[in-house]
């Protein structure tokens, strides 16, 4: 794990550079292909300067293949003369090579792929390196050896294939190949070579420069935040250690766990009740068992939910939740109650920051509260909404539902323990939420109401907040 950043920065340079290479290399090839096509482009045009020359002088219009051999024979030997040719060849359009007494060079034939390319009228061009002068000339043995001079001598070759036509025809009527000495071209690859070097060394060195500084900041960073997870784990398991250590020793803790267990116990005697009551009863007074099952429901959970937090208020462990975090574990225990009442549910922050574990954890007391009486409020299809947002010196929770209203005289009495007209609901519920908002020194009230909907909410002083900072998240 050392030695990670290291090894990712140098296969990613490693990488780069084979990049480099192989881009340098496929430019390279077209740069040289460019440079002799070039050549034999002005030589193309320069042989059908001498051949149409070449027929205006004695009228022959290359009727028969007699006339054409000697036009093209007068078009080579002419051509041959510019400078650093060392050999030619003349062939007909079927590629057999024309023998000319004036120029002495070994037979050969035109390749077929070669001849298919000529034949639409395009020359070619072949840069030939360190090749063998005796496979061009018949009598170049004889000769070095009279001279006393190497016998199996090499050079820098271009071969250029030049199509003969008239120049506004279309069809082959033969083949003038040029042989050229050209050391120069060897220089010119040579120095093309140092300018593509020159420049990869310069791409490289600049792109590895960014990539080792943005490798090794995110790197950095990375570090950074496994540092911060791994603190934050160690602090997580010590508050779990602490808090398992003085659920078992405390007293609160054992009181605690005695009253959720005297509780528990008859309300899961009055749901079974009920549950026998409802299956045996088919007269009206079925759907007052039902009512009367989903609220022993209820009343075990807000007595599971206010026993954990009593007994975390009790002990000695401290810790920061976010209100991120606070988001996620709302989302958690609401949604399935959504999905199950056919209702959508979504969340939207315009800030974050730190609340202490108790604090947080009587908010999420408030909020699933609010949000689950928003649910049963909203019909089936409909939205409920907690958005979080910044005032001035509070954060405020508000939960959005698209119900039909709260009236005026249940707006009075809205905050005191009073009977219920909604399935499943103790009527004790926003009572129990507004005692717990004052405990903590927040505020809980009805923001508005109407038959489109209504909408509660829970204002934390800024106070309470550990630390708050600005940002934009939903979900």
């Amino acid at each position: 794990m050392k030695f990670l950043p290291i090894i990712g920065i140098g296969l990613t340079l490693i990488i780069f550079a084979a990049a480099i290479f192989l881009v340098s290399l496929h430019l390279r090839g077209q740069m040289r292909q460019q440079i002799i096509n070039r050549d034999a482009e002005v030589l193309h045009s320069v042989a059908l300067a001498y051949l149409d020359q070449a027929v205006s002088s004695d009228g022959s219009e290359l009727e028969n293949a007699a006339k054409r051999k000697g036009v093209f024979t007068k078009v080579l030997l002419k051509t041959s003369q510019m400078r650093n040719v060392i050999a030619a060849r003349l062939f007909t359009p079927g590629s057999r090579q024309i023998t000319i007494p004036e120029i002495v060079v070994n037979e050969i034939e035109i390749p077929e792929q070669d001849l298919k390319i000529l034949k639409t009228l395009n020359p070619i061009a072949e840069y030939r390196q360190n090749a063998r002068l005796d496979k061009i000339f018949t009598n170049y043995s004889s000769y070095t050896k009279a001279s006393g001079k190497d016998d199996d001598p090499t050079a820098n070759l271009l071969e250029v294939d030049i199509p003969l036509h008239r120049k506004d025809g279309e069809k082959l009527l033969g083949v003038a190949q040029l042989i050229f000495g050209k050391e120069s071209l060897k220089k010119e690859f040579a120095s093309l070579d140092q300018h593509l070097l020159r420049q990869g060394g310069i791409v490289f060195f600049v792109g590895g420069f960014i990539i080792v500084v943005g490798l090794g900041w995110a790197f950095h960073r990375l570090e950074s935040s496994n540092r911060l997870l791994k603190q934050r784990t160690q602090d997580l398991l010590h508050a779990n250690e602490e808090l398992t250590v003085a659920a078992k020793s405390s007293a609160v803790g054992a009181i605690t766990a005695h009253l959720m267990h005297d509780l528990k116990n008859p309300l899961f005697s009055l749901q079974m009740l009920a549950n026998q009551m409802a299956e045996e009863d088919s007269s009206e007074t079925n759907d007052k068992w039902r009512t009367a099952i989903d609220t022993t429901k209820r009343i075990q959970s807000m007595v599971n939910e206010v026993t954990r937090v009593l007994s975390d208020d009790q002990s000695a462990v401290k810790y920061e939740l976010s209100l991120a975090e606070l988001r996620e574990v709302i989302e958690s225990k609401v949604l399935p109650l959504a999905q199950e009442s056919n209702v959508r549910f979504s969340s939207w922050a315009a800030v974050d920051g730190q609340l202490s574990n108790r604090t947080g954890n009587l908010v999420i007391l408030i909020l699933q509260n609010l949000i689950h009486n928003a649910i049963q409020a909203t019909p089936e299809g409909k939205e409920v909404k907690m958005v979080l947002i910044n005032q001035d010196d509070y954060v405020a929770f508000e939960v959005h539902d698209e119900g039909p209203g709260i009236n005026e005289a249940m707006q009075e009495t809205l905050f005191t323990p009073q009977r219920s007209s909604k399935r499943g609901s103790s009527g004790i519920g926003l009572a129990i939420s507004k005692q717990l908002a004052n405990h903590i020194g927040a505020v809980l009230e009805l923001k508005s109401t109407s038959e489109q909907g209504s909408v509660f909410r829970l204002a934390l002083p800024e106070s309470l907040l550990l630390e708050k900072q600005i940002a934009f998240s939903e979900s």
